[in-house]
């Protein structure tokens, strides 16, 4: 069993801004609550086979970086929390004029035990879309606070 969720929106940013909010120390200026612990490398600079470690509901998640491309504006995560879920997380950005991108998400799930199937299937195209459309509005509250 696998589950596949994607959607897309629109940043009013160039590509090569937009692609660096949607790596681990990106995440930290907009994501409520996001702590990476960085393994490899230690400063938390996005590059592939880089590890780290978030925590959410006492459940640790590892990560590794499995592709990154920020000039063609594509960045791969595989991420695993133990006896729950392996999940491939991939974010690509598209140029859709000089100041506006296209971010397209997807998540695929496998479960790796009896509550991570139970968790998957309660998971909905419709929540994983109203989950992943707060992104621009969390990341433009931030932008109105650094501005």
């Amino acid at each position: 069993m696998q589950a596949l969720f994607s959607h897309s929106f629109e940043l009013d940013m160039p590509l090569a801004d937009a692609i660096y909010l949607f790596t681990p120390e990106g995440e930290i200026a907009w994501v409520p609550g996001w702590d990476p612990d960085f393994i490899h490398p230690k400063s938390g600079e996005t590059c592939e086979e880089m590890v780290f470690v978030t925590t959410q509901d006492d459940h640790a998640t590892y990560w590794t970086c499995t592709h990154w491309r920020p000039q063609s504006g594509e960045a791969s995560y595989v991420r695993v929390t133990p006896h729950l879920h392996f999940v491939f997380v991939n974010v690509r950005c598209h140029a859709i004029a000089s100041h506006r991108t296209l971010v397209a998400v997807s998540y695929k799930y496998s479960p790796l035990s009896k509550a991570g199937r139970e968790e998957i299937s309660m998971m909905t195209p419709t929540d994983f879309e109203a989950s992943i459309a707060e992104w621009p509005v969390l990341i433009s509250n931030q932008q109105e606070r650094a501005g």
